[in-house]
C-alpha cells in the first residue's frame, strides 16, 4: 500500500493514477541513469518504471511528451484537443538522499522505484537501414509492440481516432501535403522481432498494429505476410509468449482463422470502427 496525502492506495490504483496524469521527471534522474537503465528523454522509447512489488508503470514525462506532440502535430489538430493546456500532474520523479529514484506526490515521497535494464535496442537499424526507434517500442519488460506498420485510411480521410497519436500525425501530414514516413516491410518487422525475442532477449510477447484500412479483410493479409517473414527468418521458431494483433473487423471470419493458424494468440478489433452488420 502507498500513502498519497490523505489517501492510501494499492499498486493498481497507483498505476492508474500515474498513467492517467503523467509524471514530471527531474533532469538529474536522466543524467544519473542515462545508459545504465532503459530511461530516455525521447518519448518514442516508452519509458517504464517498476514499483517494489514488480508492478510495471508507463512513465510519461509530461514536459518531453508535450513538447514532442506540439512539434509533430499541426496547429489545427492541436486546437481539437481542448484538454491539452489543462494537462498537469502532482506526481514527480527525483533522486533521494542516496541517489536512488523516488516517486513523489505533491513533493512527498510515495515509494522508491526502479527501471528495466539497459538495452541497445533503440540504437539498432534493420538490414535495410530502417531504425528500430520509431517503428517498434519496448513496453514494460515483456512486450515488443509495433504501433503503426502502415498508414491508416481513416486518418488519411480526416477521421483519425482522437486517442490515437499516430492517426493524428498522419491526418496532419495529409493536410499539410507532407510525405508519409517509410513503413517497415514484413522482413523489417521479422528482423526486429528476431532481435528482441532471441538475439538480445528484451521481450517475450509481440503486439502487431497497423492502420485501419477500408478493405474487406481488414489488415489480415498484411499481418499474415509479417508472420510468414518471421517464420522464414527464424525457421519456424515460436514466440516465447503470445502474439496479439489488432485489425479492422473483416467481413469473413475465415480471415481471422488464418491468423490463428499462423500462431496468433489473441485478436483485438476497435469498437470505434466496428461495423454493426459484421457484428451480426
Amino acid at each position: 500500500m502507498y500513502q498519497m496525502g490523505n489517501l492510501v492506495v494499492d499498486s493498481v490504483d497507483l498505476k492508474a493514477l500515474i498513467v492517467s496524469s503523467g509524471v514530471k521527471v527531474a533532469k538529474r534522474v536522466y543524467r544519473e541513469y542515462f545508459g545504465k537503465v532503459r530511461l530516455s528523454t525521447n518519448p518514442l522509447e516508452c519509458n517504464t518504471m517498476i514499483l517494489p512489488d514488480g508492478t510495471i508503470i508507463q512513465l510519461t514525462d509530461l514536459s518531453f511528451h508535450m513538447d514532442y506532440v506540439r512539434s509533430a502535430l499541426s496547429w489545427n489538430t492541436l486546437k481539437q484537443l481542448p484538454y491539452l493546456a489543462q494537462v498537469k500532474t502532482h506526481f514527480s520523479l527525483d533522486l533521494d538522499e542516496s541517489g536512488k529514484p523516488v516517486l513523489l506526490y505533491e513533493k512527498r515521497k510515495v515509494t522508491n522505484v526502479s527501471f528495466p535494464q539497459y538495452t541497445p535496442f533503440y540504437s539498432r537499424l534493420t538490414t535495410s537501414g530502417l531504425p528500430f526507434r520509431g517503428n517498434a517500442v519496448l513496453q514494460g519488460t515483456a512486450w515488443l509492440s509495433f504501433p503503426l506498420l502502415w498508414s491508416c485510411d481513416f486518418a488519411c480521410a480526416g477521421s483519425a481516432c482522437q486517442y490515437c497519436y499516430s492517426g493524428g500525425e498522419l491526418e496532419s501530414l495529409v493536410k499539410r501535403r507532407k510525405a508519409f514516413p517509410v513503413y517497415p516491410s514484413p522482413e523489417d518487422v521479422a528482423e526486429i522481432m528476431d532481435y528482441a525475442l532471441y538475439q538480445e532477449p528484451c521481450a517475450q510477447n509481440v503486439q502487431i498494429t497497423g492502420g485501419s484500412t477500408f478493405g474487406q479483410e481488414g489488415e489480415c493479409q498484411k499481418i499474415l505476410a509479417i508472420l510468414k517473414a518471421f517464420h522464414d527468418r527464424t525457421e519456424g521458431k515460436k514466440v516465447p509468449g503470445e502474439i496479439l494483433v489488432y485489425t479492422t473487423p473483416p467481413t469473413s471470419g475465415s480471415a481471422l482463422d488464418q491468423l490463428f493458424k499462423q500462431g496468433v494468440s489473441r485478436i483485438a478489433m476497435s469498437l470505434e470502427i466496428w461495423d454493426e452488420e459484421i457484428a451480426k
